[in-house]
């Protein structure tokens, strides 16, 4: 068995890697030219690919935007004694970076893409919180990746 410092070594090194991956899709999602993948939706013949596709990086999304930025953020200043005072005031702080770094990674859409980002950015949040506390975290990200899913879904629809 593994002694306690081991496994707390353990985690560390998969949390690094994890904050890594969601770092690069982040970047990913910025830089990423997406006017390529609608050409090659086009020519697509399978419905279960396109559907696979938007709700994969819909619930990365909401994975990276309302679970593990948030989570992690908290989980760091938890720890201090500022968070003790204000805890609503930083949890609100954090809701918001949240939203806005989900609206910066919508970026190569277009400045009024970004705006409306972060008010999808707010409900979606807000959903996740509601949500959570009525019935779990589990239940919470499967509800908003669906309703987020389900926008990509009929967004793409609508361009091709």
């Amino acid at each position: 068995m593994y002694s306690i410092k081991e496994k707390c070594l353990l985690l560390k090194i998969l949390d690094t890697f994890l904050f890594i991956f969601v770092l690069f899709i982040f970047i990913y999602s910025i830089f990423a030219s997406h006017t390529s993948s609608v050409h090659t939706l086009q020519k697509e013949v399978c419905c279960f690919s396109l559907v696979a596709r938007v709700f994969f990086f819909a619930s990365m999304e909401e994975f990276l935007y309302r679970v593990y930025f948030p989570e992690k953020l908290l989980s760091y200043f938890s720890f201090t004694k500022h968070y003790k005072k204000n805890n609503k005031r930083v949890e609100t702080v954090i809701f918001l970076l949240s939203c806005t770094l989900f609206a910066f990674a919508h970026l190569y859409l277009g400045f009024f893409n970004v705006i409306f980002a972060f008010l999808v950015a707010l409900f979606l949040n807000k959903t996740y919180i509601c949500a959570k506390t009525k019935w779990n975290k589990l239940i919470a990200f499967i509800l908003i990746s669906a309703i987020h899913g389900l926008y990509n879904l009929f967004a793409f629809l609508i361009i091709i």
